[in-house]
């Protein structure tokens, strides 16, 4: 691989944008405190806002405002609105690959790595979320493949038959168009990768009951979700890609060529070629949630003007 994707260890932070469908479930809030609580390491230019449609939303469109406006709250948590740009993206999934879908959060993608270009840097998009504003961006500049790393998670392993994962079936085309675009990749598959990342809701209560306003908000937002359910863990699946930026050592990772998907949602593996991707194959979930654990209370004693929830 010509270019490591994996961010240095000390020195200047990677610039990145973070595209989330932040209101889907709860993971994603965890993935953006995350980041926020870790300047050190990460320079976050933007968040972008991405589609999504279940349970709780109408709507594609729906699910990207329900976003927005949960993006916005945990920047007012952390003190931060007002602060880190925040866009709309998609109302919509791509019509096929070749059709990109316009928003502010496409256009800020393209504008935002010309930015970071001109500085002699790479920017970093970490994708929690449908591809759908990422391929859009691809899609208007084709140049952003040489200017931006993405970092996804999404899909299931590669041999997996049954590849029903819900940032991928919902615009099958999206990821499509970002994986065949030529952009050097870091993946993180979801069944028997990212699905490491359990926790415990007593972990939950022990690590977040005096972190502030977002702490409590972050372990709020756990509890109701366990609340009716059988089993004692849960997956917080998007700190997967929070954790790229602030532990990569905490992954075992191997480089390949990138694959291609099909239409059915099975992927196809160069039988050689040169590595342009960066998998994910195990994940230590207790680095990974001590790094998460420390810096939100990290952040909470250092926070000189808390905000309420």
């Amino acid at each position: 691989m010509s270019f490591s994707p994996l961010p240095p260890r000390s020195g200047r932070p990677v610039s990145m944008v973070l595209d989330t469908d932040t209101f889907n479930e709860i993971d994603d809030q965890f993935a953006l405190t995350h980041l926020l609580c870790a300047p050190d390491r990460v320079d976050l230019r933007g968040i972008t806002a991405a589609p999504f449609f279940n349970e709780r939303s109408v709507s594609p469109a729906d699910g990207m405002r329900k976003s927005y406006e949960e993006i916005r709250h945990i920047l007012r948590l952390t003190g931060r609105d007002g602060r880190i740009p925040v866009h709309h993206g998609s109302e919509r999934y791509l019509p096929d690959r070749n059709t990109p879908v316009a928003s502010d959060a496409a256009r800020f993608l393209v504008e935002e790595s010309r930015r970071t270009a001109a500085e002699g840097r790479k920017l970093y998009i970490g994708a929690i979320a449908v591809l759908t504003n990422v391929a859009s961006a691809l899609l208007l500049d084709p140049a952003l493949s040489e200017r931006a790393v993405v970092v996804w998670l999404g899909s299931h392993d590669y041999t997996d038959p049954d590849n029903d994962e819900f940032n991928l079936i919902q615009d099958v085309a999206a990821a499509q168009t970002v994986f065949a675009s030529g952009i050097p990749l870091v993946h993180f598959p979801c069944r028997g990768v990212a699905s490491a990342l359990a926790v415990t809701e007593a972990e939950m209560r022990t690590n977040l009951h005096d972190c502030g306003p977002v702490g409590a908000y972050l372990l709020k937002i756990f509890q109701d979700c366990m609340r009716g359910v059988p089993w004692r863990q849960r997956i917080i699946w998007d700190v997967a890609v929070s954790s790229f930026f602030t532990v990569p050592e905490a992954t075992q990772w191997r480089e390949m060529p990138t694959p291609q998907l099909r239409d059915d949602r099975a992927w196809v593996l160069p039988d050689a070629g040169p590595s342009s991707l960066l998998a994910a194959r195990r994940m230590d979930a207790a680095v990974i949630f001590q790094d998460l654990f420390q810096r939100i209370r990290t952040f909470a004693g250092e926070a000189d003007d808390p905000v309420q929830p």
